[in-house]
Order: structure tokens, then sequence, then C-alpha cells
């Protein structure tokens, strides 16, 4: 008679994780998941959706080795038997976790199961979130070709002949699809576009009243608007201020690498440099510092988000060592290090290789002579 009111605290649970209220869900789900696990084992279908909330709340409070012990040997109920919800935060969960520890392929096979419960289950709102998770985890690299595609199938799973038709469906879906593109336009780093479609998904999150997405757009406008060359510090401190309030401690490190950086510096400093040198915004009072990532990472310039791969292939270049040289020495083919050295061209904003030395020089990526 008891499990009425528990399945109401998963709802409860499952509403606060939207609007992005994690202090509350840990509290809430904290002592339901303890009774559901005395009552009913650690592996029923009940207890492992509450398992899936709670650890999902928990990343978001940094908390990553719990998170993924309240995950492990689960998965596979979550796939048979949990309400879809469920099912996408337990692998979403996973795969940010294996991604912040640097496991990329890890993060996409598990994105790549996500999808195969939503065809197996034939609910295709999985499908469609898992490739926006794989268009945000591509977006991380920088990686335009591989964003664009993914956003081509998103378009080709909704207009698929059996894809729903209903009111909420489509309008949950159709802001999934503007964040692949957004997220596809910060791959290709034409950022005037990124904050065009992120603004109009800032609308359609807070319309949902998903107040952890709206954080996270405000957090992304910011970012992008400053690459720009306009002033974006105050949209920046509203996201920080709503994500302290609330205990999101990884909402902009789990949006972009490059946005968490450049957030902290930001903050810190009070100010925003705007592109190429230009005037800073005007300086405020330095709100609380923004919680560090869980693996900390090699600090770059706020704009760089450079793979280990390309600083190897960097440092090597600022040898004026050849791409037959480079590559001979990282025992990889010239063709890969002409990939990397394509990725350096962009990211530096440089036209040659000695352009890219002097830039990563003048940003700190490379130690001056």
């Amino acid at each position: 008679m008891g499990y009425p009111a528990r399945w109401g605290d998963f709802i409860i649970g499952l509403s606060y994780l939207w609007e992005g209220q994690v202090l509350l869900v840990e509290k809430l789900l904290r002592p339901t998941l303890a009774r559901a696990e005395l009552d009913l084992g650690r592996r029923s279908p009940f207890t492992c959706m509450l398992a899936s909330l709670l650890a999902a709340a928990l990343w978001e409070r940094n908390q990553p080795d719990e998170a993924g012990a309240l995950l492990a040997n689960r998965l596979d109920v979550l796939e048979r038997g949990g309400l879809p919800e469920s099912v996408l935060l337990g692998y979403r969960t996973m795969a940010r976790i294996a991604s912040a520890e640097g496991a990329e392929h890890r993060a996409q096979e598990l994105l790549g199961a996500l999808d195969a419960v939503g065809v197996a289950r034939r609910l295709p709102r999985l499908c469609v979130a898992s490739r926006v998770d794989q268009v945000r985890l591509h977006a991380r690299r920088f990686r335009a070709e591989a964003c664009r595609d993914l956003a081509a199938q998103i378009d080709a799973l909704l207009a698929a002949p059996g894809a729903p038709q209903g009111r909420l469906w489509r309008g949950n879906v159709m802001l999934l699809r503007d964040l692949a593109i957004a997220y596809s336009a910060i791959a290709a780093q034409d950022w005037r576009r990124a904050a065009d479609v992120l603004e109009r998904a800032d609308h359609g999150a807070l319309a949902a009243r998903l107040g952890r997405l709206h954080i996270e757009m405000l957090g992304l406008r910011a970012w992008v608007l400053d690459r720009c060359g306009e002033k974006s510090l105050g949209l920046l401190r509203e996201a920080a201020d709503l994500a302290a309030t609330y205990g999101l401690v990884r909402v902009f490190d789990d949006a972009h690498p490059a946005l968490g950086d450049w957030a902290r510096e930001a903050l810190m400093s009070g100010t925003v440099a705007a592109p190429g040198g230009g005037s800073p915004a005007t300086p405020h009072r330095a709100p609380p510092r923004l919680a560090p990532v869980v693996a900390p990472r090699e600090r770059t310039h706020p704009s760089m988000a450079l793979t280990p791969k390309e600083r190897e292939v960097l440092e090597l270049a600022a040898r004026n060592l050849s791409n037959k040289e480079i590559g001979l020495a990282m025992q990889v083919g010239e063709e890969t290090i002409k990939w990397h050295m394509k990725n350096l061209f962009a990211k530096l904003d440089a036209g040659t290789r000695k352009q890219v030395v002097q830039r990563a020089r003048i940003l700190g990526l490379l130690e001056a002579k």
C-alpha cells in the first residue's frame, strides 16, 4: 500500500529534475530509493528507475562516482522495463561520465545503445535524444561534418512515415532538433547562427518549464554572443546565479568544455573580452567561483578546445617538422596529420602553419620562445 506514495515521489522527482532542482531531487529520492531497495531488491524495475533519476541529479552535483555506482548493473533492467525518461537519463548520465573521464568511445557506445533501445521499443524520441547527445559530444571537438550528418539523421527520423504526430510529442522533439542545430552551428563556429537558434531553443525550454535546459541555453548564448563580439556578462551572471541556486555544478562543462573555461575566467575577472582584442564588457562584482569539472583539464584560452592529439601535432609543428615527419613521430598516417592540422587552422583562425604556431604561443598553448 505504500507504493502509490513512492510512485508519487518518482513523478515529483522527475519534475524536479526537469526544472533543474537537483538539490530537491537528492533530498526526496535518497530515502525513497533506500526503502525500495530494501523492499523490492536492487534490480527491480521500480528501484532501477529511482536510481536513474537520483544518479542524474548526483551527476549534476558533480558526484560521478556515486552516480556511476547507482547505475552499475542496472541499465539492462532499465532498457527492458523502465519508463522512457528513466532509460534516457540512465544512458545519458553514464555517457557523460565516460566522456568526462576521457573515454569518448565508451560514451559513443552508450549513446548508440540508447538508440538501439529506442528502435527495439519503438520509442523514436529516444532515437532522437541519442543523436542530439552525439551531436553535443562531437561539438565538444568542433567536428562540424559529424554534427551535420547527425542533424540530418534527426530530420529523417522526424519525417519518417511512422513518426508520431501528437502536439506534445512534436513540441518535445522539435526542441531537441533545435539543440542539435545549435550545437552543429557551434561545431562549425558559426556563432551568429548558433546565437539565433539558441534563443529559439531557450524560448522552447521556458515554455516547457525545463529549467535545467534553460540555464544551459543561457550559458551557451552568453558564450556565443561573446564570440560574436557582443557584451554578454549579464546573461552569463544570470545563468551562473540560477545554476548556483539549483545546485547545478556541471551544467556549463556538460554543455561545452570551452564554455566552462570561459565562464570561470569571465566570472572571476568580472569582464568578458571581445574577440580580437576588443573592449571588454563593463566590470561587475565577481560572483562566487564556479566549481571545477570532475577531471581537471590543462587550461587553454577560453575559445580553444584542442584535443590531446591536436596538442601533440601542434608541439611537433612548432619544431618545424613536416606532416610526414610528424606522422612518423606519432606513428600515424600523413592523412591523419593533415586532418589535425586542418582542425588547428580552424580553431586558431590561421591560414598558414607559421600563423598556427604564432597564434598558439600568443594564446598560451605553446611556451613562448
